[in-house]
């Protein structure tokens, strides 16, 4: 069967360089769809105009990926958040760490072609660790969580763990939608306006992490209605063996709103 690799994010977290390569490897083909766990609005469509609040008839899902991948692909800046739960993601195996090293979250803003800044939460042994991480330009930023001073990072190093790359237009999340065959599955509420919420069930091959052992995921996305504009995403992936899952929950606000980004001082 055809599958196709999907570079997401790297990210370098904790008191020295640890770093998240998350892939998605997916077949052409995906079948079956049901209902995410997530609450949301069942409003039914009609064939004319909504009453307020209720959607009028849908397009169909390749309709609506095709449009968002159109209108995500002019976006210049954005909020952006990636949190993680279920079965922790440990990174100390990536550096050889004795101690576990578990990623949280990832939360930052981003402004085409070349700007974002971040910052990565982990935990270890019970201690929550914040890292700062900057790009701009062609130069990248990492902070110290002992010092809170910055380190500027070889070219090589920096070009690799940027977390932009998870939303961008050629590579990431608004690209490889089409590709899932998502089928509609409802609609929901997200950040003042009603969403279509497609889905994707039993995605065979996925590994987001990166350390091997591919999983079947879940993913669903909710597509602005009337923006197009995506405005969230769950990719939800069960090991095989132990039928243990870890959630994927990627939130992207503040479209094209003002955001200021500079270099460190003194960088």
């Amino acid at each position: 069967m055809a599958t196709r690799t999907w570079t997401v994010i790297t990210v370098t977290v904790m008191l020295g360089i640890a770093t998240l390569a998350c892939s998605v490897t997916l077949p052409a083909e995906v079948v079956g769809t049901t209902p995410t766990p997530f609450p949301t609005l069942t409003p039914t469509p009609t064939a004319g105009a909504g009453v307020a609040g209720t959607p009028t008839a849908q397009l169909t899902a390749e309709d609506i990926v095709g449009r968002s991948a159109e209108r995500m692909a002019k976006v210049q800046s954005f909020h952006f958040s990636v949190k993680v739960s279920g079965t922790p993601v440990h990174l100390g195996p990536l550096i050889s760490s004795p101690v576990p090293i578990v990623l949280k979250s990832v939360e930052g803003d981003v402004v085409r072609p070349d700007k974002m800044q971040a910052q990565i939460t982990a935990n270890t042994l019970g201690i929550t660790t914040h890292i700062g991480l900057i790009r701009y330009g062609g130069d990248s930023y990492l902070s110290s969580p002992l010092t809170g001073g910055w380190d500027k990072l070889p070219v090589e190093t920096g070009n690799a763990f940027d977390p932009s790359l998870l939303f961008s237009p050629q590579q990431g999340l608004p690209a490889l939608l089409p590709s899932l065959g998502l089928q509609t599955v409802g609609f929901g509420e997200m950040q003042g306006e009603i969403a279509y919420h497609l889905q994707a069930k039993d995605v065979q091959g996925v590994d987001v992490t990166g350390f091997g052992g591919q999983k079947t995921a879940t993913i669903d996305v909710w597509i602005g209605m009337q923006s197009f504009l995506l405005r969230q995403a769950e990719i939800a992936e069960v090991a095989p063996d132990t039928k243990e899952s870890t959630v994927w929950l990627l939130t992207l606000s503040a479209y094209d709103q003002p955001a200021s980004i500079t270099p460190p001082a003194g960088k």
